[in-house]
């Protein structure tokens, strides 16, 4: 069974330096296993991989630092944002929401309409409000404590 690991960023270049280590001690013992020279290639095909797996977390890094730095904002959506959207995925946060939904479009009477309901305008920012990206939690305060 293969384990999903989420990386921040910051994360990828200890990653790569984790696989640099694995290559400093796993490929000499490789080259130790002499059997008519099959230890060598053992050795050679296992920096190989590590080789690969080094440029393919370059690349996701690379990718995530693009990504993050030209992502849109999560502020809350205007109505007239959320119009641009229509067809696309947003998070509706609000008391009983908190949930991925599609915007299907159109203010039909005055409301917003979902796959799965439909919401008041006037009440957009008061009991619902729409994002593009579900918002991060935030650090609870508690007061009295140090």
């Amino acid at each position: 069974m293969t384990e999903i690991v989420k990386f921040r960023p910051e994360e990828i270049n200890e990653a790569i330096e984790g696989l640099d280590g694995l290559r400093d001690i796993i490929a000499p013992l490789l080259r130790r296993i002499n059997g008519d020279g099959l230890g060598e290639q053992d050795a050679q095909q296992f920096i190989r991989q590590l080789t690969l797996a080094k440029h393919a977390l370059i690349a996701m890094g690379d990718f995530l630092e693009e990504k993050m730095s030209s992502a849109p904002s999560n502020a809350p959506l205007t109505p007239e944002q959320l119009l641009e959207l229509e067809g696309e995925p947003v998070w509706l946060g609000g008391s009983g929401l908190n949930r991925w939904d599609i915007f299907t479009g159109g203010l039909k009477g005055g409301f917003a309409c979902f796959l799965r309901g439909a919401l008041p305008m006037e009440t957009i920012g008061r009991t619902w409000t729409p994002y593009r990206r579900r918002p991060e939690a935030r650090p609870v305060e508690r007061e009295g404590r140090e």
